[in-house]
């Protein structure tokens, strides 16, 4: 999978390495899940947050994976699902290291990117 090369594109933002994309269409949430896992696993010891999109059975879905450095910064993956599934037009929530939500309307997606790289 493209799990390095999207590690490797990692945006700075205020002192955390951010992944914040849309994977297109995928299988099923579990695939979403554990590449998000996958792309946070790779920041190491820097702080970092994966938020990856992907569109499964036809719905917007999101997952959120947080590492400790970036926890420890005031980042929560449950606040980054709950913003991205308010624009899809749902709902979500987790915990602060992982968290999923989804919503109704695919094409809110690149919205709901924006509004979550604008909260980090």
């Amino acid at each position: 999978t493209k799990v390095p090369a999207l590690a490797a594109n990692a945006e700075q933002v205020n002192g955390n390495r951010v992944v914040v994309t849309n994977l297109g269409v995928l299988a099923n949430v579990d695939d979403l899940r554990s590449l998000t896992i996958q792309v946070r696993d790779q920041f190491g010891s820097n702080a970092g947050v994966a938020v990856l999109f992907a569109e499964i059975n036809d719905k917007p879905m999101v997952v959120a994976a947080v590492n400790k450095q970036a926890q420890d910064a005031g980042l929560k993956a449950g606040q980054l699902v709950r913003t991205a599934s308010a624009i899809l037009g749902g709902g979500g929530g987790g915990k602060d290291d992982i968290a999923q939500g989804g919503g109704q309307d695919v094409a809110s997606i690149d919205k709901a990117i924006a509004a979550v790289k604008e909260s980090i």
